[in-house]
């Protein structure tokens, strides 16, 4: 079990090598967790004295701190828009496309923010429900189910959540509420 770890996190080293060009000792899962978060800084959320924050906030007209709700927060949020994509998903090519927008507004958002991997991960979504679109207008070819629309919508909840701005994703995403 020990060696097949091992091999894993070498795996993982050197393909963290190979994107960054510099070399990390990580022998451990939490070493792992230190090098992505704090060497590498991948975007996740405002960081603070105590960890990530757990505050709420829409721009920057207001803001509440949830503290241990927040996790409570996550869980409706993420099961809601989930079922709420899911839901749109009944006439040819109406998920796809309000997701292409919404995906792409958010992927605008993560580059302001100066946030490519997010940018990266909404643009590429973007393109593939294009792809996907192309056989799903009427009359649909291919159907995209409960498996695709439900990931679609945790996607788009974990969007709002990692650039902070998920009161944000009810304004985009009102056609889904």
């Amino acid at each position: 079990m020990r060696e097949e770890l091992e091999a894993k996190l070498d795996v993982i080293k050197n393909a963290i090598y190979d994107l960054t060009g510099e070399e990390f000792n990580i022998s451990s899962p939490k070493q792992l967790g230190e090098v992505l978060f704090e060497k590498l800084k991948l975007p996740v959320g405002k960081k603070t004295k105590s960890g990530y924050s757990t505050e709420l906030s829409f721009f920057n007209l207001f803001s509440v701190n949830l503290h241990w709700l927040y996790g409570l927060f996550i869980l409706f949020w993420m099961v809601g828009f989930s079922n709420a994509v899911n839901l749109t998903d009944g006439l040819d090519g109406l998920c796809g496309g309000v997701s292409v927008i919404t995906f792409g507004a958010f992927g605008m958002i993560a580059v302001a923010m100066q946030q490519p991997s997010i940018a990266l991960f909404c643009f590429a979504v973007v393109g593939a429900l294009f792809g996907f679109l192309v056989f799903n207008l009427n009359p649909a070819k291919v159907f995209m189910g409960d498996t695709g629309s439900l990931a679609l919508g945790a996607a788009i909840a974990a969007v709002s959540i990692l650039l902070k701005q998920e009161l944000l994703l009810v304004i985009i995403g009102l056609v889904y509420v």
